[in-house]
């Protein structure tokens, strides 16, 4: 998962996504899918 981590890292910065906080919200529901 890091490798996975570091690249929404930085897709975030080229892209300019500044809200971490719904970022990791919209992570924790798709992770939640999945279990």
């Amino acid at each position: 998962v890091p490798v996975l981590v570091a690249g929404i890292g930085k897709a975030k910065k080229e892209l300019g996504w500044e809200p971490k906080v719904k970022l990791e919200e919209g992570l924790r529901r798709v992770y939640g899918g999945f279990e």
